[in-house]
């Protein structure tokens, strides 16, 4: 279940960092180091957290030493960056409680944060991008992960808000990268055009996000969308 904004949040106290096992299985075996990718520095393997959510598992498990010892193994291996959402549950408060405690370990400036913004249920009426909304949900993630300052944050799966372009809504997009790129809005001189309100929802929902860059407390923003074939797709600038 998505936490409403103004709903009091809930807590996973973990036990003291000194009482959780840190056993054979929790030491990293010796391999290749991971490749750290492009001019924002992120790991080629990302750590999806959405596992701390209750689409994944339940209240004993999230409030166990199980995530806590996912996420300093992960850190061990070299995995250096976290992807969650406001919309996976609780995942942004386990994410952060685990991350809190193992700050001795491993401090903010060794990983990445990622979140998203603007998706809260699994309806149309559950996206919310209203430039109130998007800073009052970065305030909220900044807040459950105990940062200061966030490393990415995306407008979550754009593609439910903005406004349809092209004659079929499900199905095989490829083509609209190819010999239909013009029924699909995307031929030349087409780039910059707004096609309706779902497209002014997206941009305000930007400029909102580019404030808080411009704040410090987003250093980069971005957009996310689930392609055909469910897979998760992330654009960064």
């Amino acid at each position: 279940m998505v936490v409403r904004l103004d709903a009091p949040q809930p807590t996973f106290a973990l036990p003291p960092i000194d009482q959780i096992p840190d056993e054979v299985e929790d030491k990293p075996k010796s391999g290749l180091p991971l490749e750290i990718l492009g001019p924002f520095r992120f790991p080629a393997l990302v750590f999806g957290a959405a596992s701390f959510s209750h689409q994944y598992n339940d209240d004993d498990h999230l409030a166990s030493f199980t995530p806590l010892r996912t996420v300093r193994l992960a850190l061990r291996y070299g995995i250096c960056s976290f992807d969650t959402s406001a919309y996976y549950g609780p995942s942004e408060i386990v994410l952060g409680a685990a991350l809190k405690a193992l700050q001795k370990e491993f401090p903010r400036s060794s990983y990445k944060l990622t979140t998203k913004c603007g998706r809260y249920g699994s309806t149309h009426a559950d996206f919310d991008y209203s430039p109130a909304t998007i800073r009052a949900s970065v305030n909220r993630s900044l807040a459950r992960m105990h940062t200061e300052y966030l490393d990415a944050v995306y407008l979550h799966d754009v593609e439910f808000v903005c406004t349809p372009v092209g004659p079929n809504e499900f199905g095989d997009k490829i083509v609209a990268l190819n010999e239909e790129m013009e029924v699909y809005g995307l031929g030349e001189g087409d780039e910059g055009k707004i096609w309706g309100e779902g497209d002014h929802k997206i941009l305000e929902a930007v400029v909102e996000l580019r404030k808080m860059q411009e704040e410090g407390l987003i250093r980069r923003i971005g957009i996310t969308g689930v392609e055909h074939n469910r897979k998760s797709r992330k654009f960064n600038y």
